[in-house]
């Protein structure tokens, strides 16, 4: 995803861009009212921000993935604290560094956001972005300019996790590797408060923290929602195959095994994957028809709970008479052939 999409915004200044006005005060209050207005209906949007859309809940709720909410405005905050009977926004944040306890109705209860914490490295690498960003949003409703050092961004960070194990041990390096946006900024030496140590530091624009909370839920959801439209699909009938593709590199087929296993159990912890096929030595644009040939039997027979190779995924094709969901794992997962794909899904349509 684009640095630039990651911006974040409130609901009342994403309702001001909806009408086209200028984000004011007076006019995220007005603007805001009228969307409220709107009934069964939310202001949301799909990848970027800045181009809001009203959606029916219902709507909504069939696509969780897809549609996103916006930030809640300070003052929605306190409606819905009042609402609930909960600590005002005033006493809430007269320490600077507590965070607002945005909630919401779950199946009936209430929630706190502030009970999400961040359990892996993706978690925390999309933490990372979302809120420290390399650029000017020029929104000083939600974001602040620092100094920070990779440190204080690790301390931050440290808030939000089940555990600070689960923070990588070489958290500076982990960074680099996964091309955190924080570090397109450089970094200069800076003295550090309260002593004469040099250390470096980047101006980064920060998220501010009363909303840390609020994006750690977002993010932790993700695999909730996910699983929610998966099962409702399952429940519909529709079959969810997964599919796992290991390159042609160079490791043992000890490891070549261990990896795909991973792969194949995420499809069916996260996915729910009722059947799941394996392409063991493929690259990522080799055509699927001509994959698996011959046989990779001995790899297979190292793998538990795989249904076969991609021919075999064809033969499924080609019988059933159910619907198919179809999970690979990341974007070259399937193939990055985008006319392969197409042709995958004629093949499949002409069974139906």
């Amino acid at each position: 995803m684009s640095s630039r999409k990651r911006v974040k915004l409130t609901e009342s200044q994403a309702a001001c861009i909806y009408f086209g006005e200028e984000i004011n005060e007076i006019n995220e209050r007005e603007c805001h009212r009228i969307i409220s207005n709107y009934r069964g209906s939310r202001l949301v949007y799909t990848e970027d921000p800045q181009e809001p859309q009203v959606m029916s809940i219902c709507r909504i709720n069939c696509r969780p993935i897809t549609y996103q909410y916006y930030l809640p405005a300070f003052s929605m905050v306190a409606q819905e604290q009042q609402e609930f009977g909960l600590p005002s926004v005033a006493s809430a944040t007269e320490n600077e560094s507590s965070l607002v306890t945005v909630t919401m109705k779950t199946e009936g209860q209430l929630q706190s956001s502030s009970e999400y914490k961040l359990a892996n490295h993706a978690q925390i690498l999309q933490f990372l972005n979302d809120v420290f960003l390399p650029f000017n949003p020029y929104n000083d409703a939600l974001y602040e300019e620092q100094y920070l050092s990779t440190s204080d961004i690790r301390s931050v960070v440290a808030k939000h996790v089940i555990d600070t194990k689960s923070i990588p041990g070489d958290f500076p390096n982990w960074c680099t590797r996964k091309n955190a946006a924080f570090l397109e900024v450089k970094s200069n030496l800076a003295r550090d408060s309260g002593n004469q140590k040099r250390i470096r530091k980047r101006r980064l624009y920060t998220l501010l923290s009363r909303y840390h909370a609020t994006i750690v839920q977002s993010i932790t959801e993700t695999l909730i929602k996910h699983q929610r439209q998966i099962q409702a699909m399952k429940d519909s009938g529709i079959i969810i195959v997964g599919y796992a593709r290991k390159s042609k590199t160079p490791e043992k087929d000890c490891d070549r095994v261990r990896l795909l296993q991973e792969m194949t159990l995420k499809l069916q912890s996260r996915s729910l994957a009722d059947r799941i096929y394996v392409s063991p030595r493929t690259s990522s644009d080799e055509l699927l028809r001509s994959r698996d040939m011959p046989r990779p039997q001995s790899l297979l027979d190292a793998l538990n709970n795989v249904n076969g190779t991609t021919q075999d995924l064809f033969e499924l094709l080609a019988t059933t008479t159910s619907k198919i969901c179809l999970v690979a794992i990341d974007f070259a997962g399937l193939s990055t052939n985008e006319n392969d794909i197409y042709e995958l899904i004629k093949y499949a349509n002409s069974y139906l």
